[in-house]
Order: C-alpha cells, then structure tokens, then sequence
C-alpha cells in the first residue's frame, strides 16, 4: 500500500489490456519481437514458462492501472539442491504517476506480501531506473557478472569487419550461416539436461533442463545454435543472437553448456559459432578467468549488476556475494 488512492492488488485477465499499453509506453521495444505479438510475449513469459505462472500485481490509482511488476518463478541450483527463487521483471509505472512512490510499493509488495511462502530470495538485473526503486525497497546490489571476450581487435581489422550498421534484414540474414536454436534442441533426446551438461559445483544456476532452454530459447527466430558433431546427448552445446554495435556485428553467447572443466570442447564449440561469421566481437559469461583464457578469452570492460532480497535467513551460498553465483549471459539478458 501507499497512499489513499493507491491500492497494490494481483493482476487479473481484465487487466491484460492495460498492462500491455502501459509496457509499451514505458518501454519503446517492449514486445517488438518477430513473430509476438506483444500478447503473446506476454503470456509466454507470465504462463507458459516450465516453472510455472508468474506473481503478477498491478496498482491502481482511483481504480485506474498506474503501475504492474512481475515476478517469475525461477529456480537455482546449488550443488544437489533446488533453491526456489523468484525473479523480477517488467516493472513499469505510468509517467504521469511517477516519483509517488508506486515502484517501491510494487517491489515491497511483491517480495512481501504476496510472495509465496516457500520462496528462499527475489532477484531481478534492473535497468537503471528500476535500480533506484530496488535500492529504495532495500534490497542488496551485487555487482561484477563480467562477460569474456577475444582480446582487443586492432582498428584496421574492424575496419575490414563492417563499414556500416546492418540493417535487420542484412542482420537476419546472416543469422542463416546457423541452424536455429528451436530446431537443434528439437533434436535433443528427451531426458538431456542442459544443468547436468554444465556443472556449476555449489554456486547458484539456473536450473536448466530441456524444457527450460526449449522455452526460453527455442521459439524466438533470432537465436541460433550449435552442437558438437554426433548422435545422442551432444558434449558441447551453443545458444547465441546477433547483435549490432554502431557499425559491427556482435555475437552474445547466451548459454556454453559443457562439463564442469571441459575447456576443450568448450572451445570447439565456441570456434564453431565464430567460423560462422566475422565479428567485430564475441560475448561469453564463463564459469572462470582460467577456462575463459584457455578458450582464448579476456574480460570485457564493465559488467552487470542485479539486485537480490533475502526472504530466508541464512541462506547457503549466500545470494548477496558475487562468488556464490554462476549466471551465463541469457540469465542477464533482460526477459
């Protein structure tokens, strides 16, 4: 609660139209997704994730939609165990009802009293105005979730690399040299587990199994894959997108999945996705500095920040240390 006139309540379905309105004012590319509908990005986050349906609450002002934050189930594994965590997305608050407090009433509400009691922690990767409102709602920032890249290309090679930002479609196009995410885990045989491919010891992961990466990735044309050589279970397996930065083409490696250690076939797949189109960079989270180097890869400059709320005491590893997470860069995307 906040206010007289402001009442924090769950979503219900006669709220989907202006919830949908109210993300796109507040985002200019919420739901501009090919082949989405911003309806249908909508329901696939908040009800067709593997997980299970979303929290949802929106607040209202005089019975009007001013504000709607979400918060996906998302479990972490640590070692054997299944921690139930729940992460935060799509916080949105109407223009002309901001600085009133409505985000921070969303957030404490939604990490307090409507959160499911079997709930361990909250995290979310905020953009820079939700930052503020989680901090305000005293939840921790844990920093320093760095990406690895090929060390420094010299000017003259990028200069060789593209002259020009890439349209979309010069983009999509390129994007052919690879098979699609949706269609190699397609191939996958059914009781392969994404989790069990990549080891993460006691930090906290996401729980990936086929289910999950087929949900997250598998229905969005602009992912594409590769897989080591074989039949089965693959040893090493890609999920990737094209992006442009100002006049290059950049690949984000979302997701390596290879055994705890396997450098090698990490970099066999990693040279696979490379071989596929030059560069101007490639972007990888990895599980350390030495497997990073070993697959020829440096820090990038910079890093992600996500902010975490400790439901339960005592959690083990705890979530607000950097060392007790193992996050690849599909994690930190913003969904």
């Amino acid at each position: 609660m906040g206010g007289d006139d402001l009442l924090v309540r769950p979503f219900v379905p006669a709220d989907e139209g202006a919830v949908l309105e109210l993300l796109a004012t507040s985002f200019a590319d919420w739901g501009r997704i090919a082949g989405f509908s911003a309806r249908d990005l909508f329901r696939w986050k908040h009800w067709e994730g593997p997980f299970g349906e979303s929290l949802r609450l929106v607040a209202s002002v005089d019975g009007q939609v001013a504000g709607f934050i979400a918060y996906m189930r998302w479990p972490m594994r640590s070692g054997e165990r299944t921690l139930a965590s729940m992460r935060g997305v799509d916080l949105a608050v109407d223009p002309r009802h901001r600085r009133r407090g409505i985000g921070v009433a969303l957030i404490r509400d939604g990490t307090g009293a409507y959160l499911p009691p079997d709930v361990s922690f909250t995290w979310s990767n905020p953009n820079e105005r939700s930052s503020s409102r989680t901090r305000a709602a005293g939840h921790a920032s844990v920093g320093g979730f760095g990406v690895f890249t090929p060390p420094h290309v010299p000017l003259r090679l990028r200069t060789r690399l593209g002259s020009r930002e890439l349209p979309r479609v010069a983009l999509r196009e390129l994007a052919q040299r690879w098979r699609s995410a949706g269609d190699v885990l397609a191939e996958l045989p059914a009781d392969w587990s994404g989790t069990a491919g990549a080891v993460r010891g006691s930090r906290l992961h996401t729980s990936r199994d086929l289910d999950f990466l087929r949900w997250r990735y598998g229905r969005f044309d602009e992912y594409r894959a590769v897989r080591t050589s074989g039949t089965g279970a693959p040893r090493g397996l890609a999920i990737f997108r094209l992006r442009t930065a100002g006049r290059f083409v950049t690949c984000h490696v979302c997701e390596l999945l290879v055994s705890s250690g396997d450098w090698r076939t990490a970099r066999e797949v990693l040279a696979d996705v490379r071989r596929g189109g030059a560069f101007a960079a490639i972007g990888c989270c990895m599980p350390s500095a030495l497997m990073a180097a070993r697959c020829g890869l440096v820090p990038a400059r910079g890093g992600a920040t996500i902010a975490v709320n400790c439901v339960e005491r005592g959690i083990t590893p705890d979530p607000t240390q950097r060392s007790s997470w193992s996050l690849s860069l599909g994690d930190l995307e913003l969904l």
